[in-house]
């Protein structure tokens, strides 16, 4: 029969090799996270620089571009901000706990 101390010990276990896991795919948002800066930074610097002169002439272009689309560059950069600040919340209310 376990006592109740052994039932916390293995649950308290359990959550140990949770943990060593959650350790692992923090360390996989990092890395996926330093792709998605430099996706953005790309998407910000096309938008600083040449999204004028291409969507003056998108009539020149043969194909329909979402990105020529002020809202969708405007939206996602938004949005991506707003995560960003509400990721940055979480981590930092877990820091000082």
């Amino acid at each position: 029969m376990k006592t109740n101390r052994e039932e916390r010990l293995n649950y308290i276990e359990n959550k140990l090799h949770q943990c060593e896991s959650d350790l692992q795919r923090l360390q996989k948002m990092n890395s996926d996270l330093k792709q998605i800066v430099e996706n953005m930074e790309e998407l910000s610097e096309y938008y600083s620089n040449e999204y004028i002169s291409d969507y003056e002439n998108s009539e020149q272009f043969k194909n329909h571009y979402e990105v020529l689309n002020q809202d969708s560059i405007w939206n996602v950069m938004t949005d991506q901000r707003i995560e960003k600040i509400q990721l940055l919340k979480t981590i930092i209310n877990s820091i000082e706990s």
